[in-house]
């Protein structure tokens, strides 16, 4: 399924990972872990607002599950890196810019 389908649908987040399986949530930071039963198997929520959660959790891409990154996807990221920094104030020294950095220079080097 296209990451674009159905997105006004609702659903419970257990069933958009079902989904959406080229990502594996390590760490469920956007979800309600005092009610995790809810939150996670009970409450239904648009693609969006799963998405939202996802970026506030740690989680592990699987590329070979989608297509291969290639020059453009990396000069992008790159690009949004800087962005950040000279855009929007970011400390290079933040843990979550750091490990962007080293993702980017894994995909220059060709690591992916």
């Amino acid at each position: 399924m296209n990451l674009i389908n159905n997105i006004t649908d609702k659903r419970t987040s257990e069933e958009w990972q079902k989904l959406h399986p080229e990502v594996k949530i390590l760490d469920p930071d956007g979800w309600d872990r005092s009610n995790w039963q809810f939150s996670w198997f009970e409450e239904l929520i648009e693609f969006d607002e799963y998405q939202k959660r996802l970026a506030q959790s740690t989680c592990q891409w699987h590329f070979s599950e989608i297509e291969k990154i290639n020059q453009s996807d990396i000069d992008h990221l790159s690009w949004m890196y800087h962005r950040l920094l000279a855009v929007h104030k970011e400390s290079s020294t933040l843990d979550y810019m750091i490990k962007f950095r080293k993702i980017i220079e894994k995909l220059e080097n060709g690591k992916n």
